[in-house]
């Protein structure tokens, strides 16, 4: 029996045209394959709305007019898409299990409110709110338009540890779970559509995998499923070679391994959850990116990488990060640090770059994509404060950095041609280290990081465009068709100039 996970983000879901163009590419893949899973995150724009709401209860202010505004958000959904008279009995039932959804989170908030603020437990259950009404509204859609569909909370499937806002699935006890709810609607020829996004403890408390944590949920069901392939639907063409909300030359790359793409998202690229691919490497199952909204484009295919084929850059992107210098002598105080950073990221603290001396260490941290958006800016906040009050030798630092990723780097040619590219456009560089044999890192200030990015993607546009030589300097010669050795000469020559050329040789 094939089987084929589709997961569709909060864009997919977001208004009526999206959710029909879903239904389109369903029917579409339904005729293909022996049993569909689908798999949802809330509706565009819900899960700040559910922010929004957890920091009002907490401070006090009503929020009845919030939780009436979901419910009429969802219900005009409904109504759009499907005919209200000719389904009345179903449409009722599924207005009904959002209304007793709405009133677990009426009282979450009513609780929140006494408290004076949420806990991370109480948080977990307000946030997961979007994918559970999004669930029961698509499945009800997909019944009526489509055939035999039924909604299921990943909470009954997904048992995770007890780690809330960024949990992990538990495999053992979570194959046990998915064998008993989801393999008998698939011989039945039922589709679930399953919420992205959480889990639940042993004990049935509510988790989540972390903010972008649909994508993570729709890998591990085809891992406990053994499906043949996942998709993932989006807003773009595929995985980008930077973020064209940055870059606009970005282009979608179309093959890229697993080991490339998992460092990609967790240095800060946002088309997947940075655990994705995780529970798909063991089971090689592959995994497409497409467009929602262009579902002819045939996106990235993200697997296994032979090992003979040539390597060479082929991303960038960025992530917020913290540098900490600790003299020699105060070295005992970097587990109080890293102690401390982990609190704020919600995970454990990990240095990307370490960089040991005679005068000290200096450490890089990166700040997960899953952390609040102003979490650096406390986080050093808290770390220099600590260092302050630690009678600590003079010449410490803490401070805000970005750490860019150049992903396939992975020779000294190539490790050199990024050094120029940072030294062409006057960026200091901080540090720098490996992230894995995939990826090179570099830590900048954050007002240099835009610069060395855009310079470091006019390499990865030279290797899509299978040149072996990419020249943008003001000299370069008329024509790339010139012997190798003479070549060679022209760029010696060139690269004492103060901007030195873009250079991508791929492996």
């Amino acid at each position: 029996m094939s089987v084929l996970i589709m997961k569709f983000g909060g864009t997919s879901v977001g208004s009526r045209d999206a959710i029909e163009q879903v239904i389109s590419i369903i029917a579409a893949q339904r005729e293909q394959w022996d049993s569909l899973v689908i798999v949802t995150s809330a509706m565009g724009g819900v899960t700040n709305t559910l922010v929004q709401l957890v920091d009002e209860a907490g401070a006090g202010w009503p929020t009845e007019d919030q939780l009436l505004e979901l419910r009429h958000r969802h219900e005009r959904m409904l109504e759009h898409l499907v005919d209200s008279g000719k389904h009345a009995g179903l449409v009722a039932d599924t207005l009904a299990s959002i209304d007793a959804l709405l009133d677990i989170l009426r009282e979450t908030c009513h609780e929140i409110a006494i408290a004076g603020g949420a806990s991370p437990a109480q948080q977990d259950i307000v946030l997961s709110m979007g994918e559970r009404l999004m669930a029961r509204i698509l499945a009800c859609i997909v019944h009526i338009r489509l055939g035999p569909a039924h909604a299921i909370d990943a909470s009954e499937v997904l048992v995770t540890n007890t780690r809330h806002q960024n949990a992990e699935p538990l495999y053992d006890q979570s194959i046990e779970r998915a064998q008993v709810v989801l393999v008998p609607l698939l011989r039945e020829g039922v589709m679930p559509v399953v919420t992205g996004y959480i889990g639940a403890t042993r004990e049935g408390k509510i988790t989540t995998l972390g903010r972008g944590g649909s994508d993570y949920s729709a890998a591990y069901i085809a891992r406990l499923l053994n499906a043949d392939e996942v998709w993932i639907w989006t807003d773009v063409d595929g995985v980008m070679s930077a973020d064209p909300r940055r870059i606009k030359e970005a282009r979608v790359i179309k093959t890229i391994s697993f080991g490339e793409v998992s460092e990609f998202a967790h240095f800060g690229a946002k088309v997947l959850h940075p655990r994705t691919v995780e529970p798909l490497i063991s089971a090689q199952i592959s995994l497409r990116v497409r467009n929602t909204f262009a579902p002819l484009e045939p996106g990235t295919l993200i697997g296994q990488q032979d090992g003979d084929t040539p390597r060479h850059l082929s991303a960038v992107t960025a992530i917020g990060g913290v540098l900490v210098f600790v003299p020699a002598r105060d070295l005992d105080l970097l587990d109080a640090i890293q102690s401390l950073l982990s609190e704020f990221f919600y995970v454990p603290a990990r240095a990307v770059i370490s960089v040991d001396s005679h005068a000290g260490r200096l450490l890089c941290y990166i700040v997960p994509t899953t952390a609040h958006h102003d979490t650096r800016e406390r986080a050093v906040a808290a770390a220099t404060e600590m260092l302050n009050e630690a009678d600590v030798l003079p010449g410490w630092r803490v401070e805000p950095i970005d750490i860019v990723a150049a992903i396939g780097v992975v020779s000294i040619q190539q490790t050199v041609q990024v050094l120029n590219a940072v030294k062409s456009v006057k960026a200091e560089l901080l540090a720098m280290g490996q992230g894995s044999p995939q990826c090179s890192l570099l830590a900048v200030r954050p007002n240099h990081v835009l610069r060395v990015i855009r310079r470091l993607h006019r390499m990865v546009l030279a290797v899509q465009a299978n040149l072996d030589y990419a020249e943008t300097d003001p000299y370069a010669p008329p024509s790339l068709s010139v012997p190798a050795n003479r070549r060679r000469r022209q760029g010696r020559q060139r690269n004492n100039r103060l901007n030195p050329p873009d250079r991508a040789i791929p492996l």
